[in-house]
This record gives C-alpha cells, sequence and structure tokens, in this order.
C-alpha cells in the first residue's frame, strides 16, 4: 500500500530535486 502513495510522489520530487540539484553542482565546481 506504502509503495502506491509513495510512487506518484517520489518521481515529481526526483525530478525537482535534478532540476534543483544540477546547476547547484554546476554552481560549485564554477565556485571553485
Amino acid at each position: 500500500i506504502s509503495r502506491n502513495v509513495f510512487s506518484p510522489i517520489e518521481i515529481p520530487v526526483g525530478v525537482t530535486i535534478s532540476i534543483v540539484g544540477v546547476p547547484y553542482f554546476i554552481y560549485l565546481m564554477m565556485k571553485e
């Protein structure tokens, strides 16, 4: 049951983390 609840949530969260995380990672690389 818990898998059915979290599966629709995990996908957008993963996409959001990727969208936010990639530019942040590039920023850290540029900062050094």
